[in-house]
C-alpha cells in the first residue's frame, strides 16, 4: 500500500500550514499610503491609498471607511455591492475617484484631497471591513503653512534687554532658538529661558519667541558690535530661516549738548558699528541721525523711533 505524502507530517505542521492558507485568504490591510507633510492650500490633490487582501467568496457585505482623528463619522464609505458612497463636505474629496487597473471591491478604496489646508492635519484611519472580519491600519499627515512674516527686535526698559522673535501665519508651531553673536565673533551662544507665547486663528499660528537678558551681562560698546539672532524651522520640511539684529546699548552714546567733541564721537561710534555690519552682510537699522547734539536710530522694521540718551 501506497503511504500518503503527509502521513509522515506531524500535525502540528499540518495545522499551521492551513491556519497560514486561511490568513492569506483572510480580510488584511496590505498597505496604505499616506503622504506625511503636504504643502497648504497646494493646487495638487492628496492621495491616500488602502490596499487590502480579501476573499470574494468569504468576505461578504465589505465596508471600506476612512476616518480622521477621534470623529466617529467616516471621511468617506464604500460598500461595494450596493455601489454605496459617502463623503464628508469638509474634506472636499474628489467624488468617484477609481484606483486604476483595481479590482471591482477595491478599485473605490482610496480618497483624493483637493486644495489640503492646515485644518485636515492629524491622524488618518483605513477601516475595512466585513461579515467574517475586519482590519484597521493608521498614520499621520501635517498640512504645513510658511510664515507669512517673520520680525526679531528687542526692548530695553529696566536694565532688561528683552529679545523678541515674532512669526505669523505658520503651521505647525516650528522649532525656534534665540542667539546672541558676540563681538569680534562668528560665534554663537543661545539665549537661554525663552518662553513661547501663541494663538491659533485661521488654521495657523502667530506666536511670540522671547527671552530676557540683564544688561549689564551684555558686551559693551567698546568691545564692538553684538547681534541677536533667531532661528525657524518646521520639521519635516526644507524650510529654515535665521535672522539677525544689532544691539545698541542703551544709551549709545550718552552725550548731552555741549562738547562738538562729543558728536564726533559718536558719530565716529556709529559708523565703526555700520562697518562692522557691512563686514558681516549683516542688517544695520535703517536710519542713524544727530539731531539737537542727541542720538537718534529708527528700528529696521520702521514701527518705533526710540531717543538713545
Amino acid at each position: 500500500m501506497e503511504s500518503s505524502v503527509f502521513s509522515s507530517v506531524p500535525v502540528q505542521v499540518l495545522l499551521v500550514l492551513l491556519l497560514g492558507v486561511s490568513e492569506c485568504l483572510s480580510l488584511k490591510i496590505t498597505r496604505l499610503s499616506i503622504p506625511s507633510f503636504v504643502p497648504n492650500g497646494s493646487d495638487e490633490s492628496v492621495l491616500m491609498d488602502c490596499e487590502y487582501t480579501y476573499s470574494m467568496k468569504e468576505d461578504k457585505k465589505l465596508v471600506v471607511k476612512w476616518f480622521h482623528d477621534d470623529d466617529p463619522n467616516p471621511v468617506y464609505q464604500w460598500i461595494p455591492e450596493l455601489n454605496s458612497k459617502l463623503y464628508s463636505e469638509k474634506f472636499k474629496l474628489e467624488e468617484d475617484y477609481e484606483v486604476p487597473a483595481a479590482a471591482p471591491y477595491t478599485k473605490f478604496r482610496a480618497i483624493n484631497i483637493q486644495k489640503p489646508t492646515t485644518e485636515l492635519s492629524g491622524t488618518y484611519k483605513c477601516e475595512v471591513q466585513s461579515l467574517e472580519g475586519s482590519d484597521t491600519m493608521e498614520d499621520t499627515m501635517t498640512v504645513y503653512a510658511l510664515p507669512t512674516s517673520v520680525n526679531l527686535n528687542y526692548t530695553i526698559a529696566d536694565d532688561v534687554v528683552r529679545v523678541v522673535c515674532e512669526v505669523e501665519g505658520v503651521y505647525p508651531l516650528p522649532e525656534m532658538s534665540l542667539f546672541q553673536i558676540k563681538p569680534k565673533t562668528v560665534e554663537i551662544s543661545p539665549l537661554n529661558d525663552t518662553e513661547l507665547e501663541y494663538v491659533l486663528d485661521d488654521g495657523a499660528y502667530d506666536l511670540e519667541f522671547s527671552t530676557i537678558i540683564p544688561e549689564d551681562e551684555l558686551p559693551r560698546p567698546s568691545d564692538g558690535l553684538t547681534f541677536f539672532g533667531c532661528s525657524i524651522e518646521i520639521n519635516g520640511t526644507e524650510y529654515e530661516k535665521e535672522i539677525k539684529v544689532p544691539y545698541f546699548p542703551n544709551p549709545v552714546a550718552a552725550k548731552q549738548a555741549g562738547d562738538d567733541s562729543d558728536d564726533t564721537n559718536a558719530s565716529s561710534f556709529l559708523k565703526n558699528l555700520k562697518y562692522q555690519a557691512d563686514q558681516r552682510s549683516l542688517e544695520v537699522p535703517s536710519l542713524f541721525s544727530i539731531t539737537n547734539k542727541r542720538i537718534y536710530f529708527c528700528r529696521r522694521n520702521g514701527r518705533s523711533l526710540k531717543e538713545l540718551m
